[in-house]
């Protein structure tokens, strides 16, 4: 009886090492797909951002400015709330609060596709403007109006 003991303490610390070498070997196994899964997502984030690009196609001054921008990017341009989370419109080198529709100014919108034409109306400048300027994460674009 007294050789039993012995073995089943070597076992009892067997299984217990085991058992911790499994748990620790699937932490780490989550912790390396959880992290590779953000390297990539933050790096998509961050190729979609370069390569948001946009030209103003005309100018149209009055009161709204109206700024005609298209989406000469490679990918589609949008955000759930509003497109001033994306672009920011500066007339005369401040920044204009406005509003983004479609090219027939029917409707509002939120995101501009590829080679899609959108319209910002301009609605806090006083209707005089000397060039206007639309910064993107990927690059700006600037027109005289």
């Amino acid at each position: 009886m007294k050789g039993i003991t012995p073995v089943i303490s070597t076992i009892l610390l067997l299984l217990i090492t085991v058992s911790l070498i499994g748990a620790v070997y699937m932490f780490f196994v989550s912790q390396t797909e959880l992290t590779t899964k953000e390297v990539g997502e933050g790096t998509q984030n961050t190729l979609n951002a370069l390569n948001t690009k946009v030209r103003i196609v005309f100018v149209e001054k009055g009161s709204p400015i109206k700024i005609y921008v298209r989406n000469t990017g490679t990918v589609t341009i949008k955000d759930s709330s509003s497109l001033n989370n994306i672009l920011t419109v500066f007339v005369d080198g401040v920044p204009a609060g406005g509003f983004w529709r479609d090219s027939s100014n029917a409707g509002g919108v939120t995101e501009i596709p590829v080679g899609g034409t959108v319209l910002f109306n301009a609605d806090d400048a006083d209707g005089s403007c000397e060039a206007v300027k639309i910064d993107t994460p990927g690059q700006s674009a600037a027109a005289t109006c």
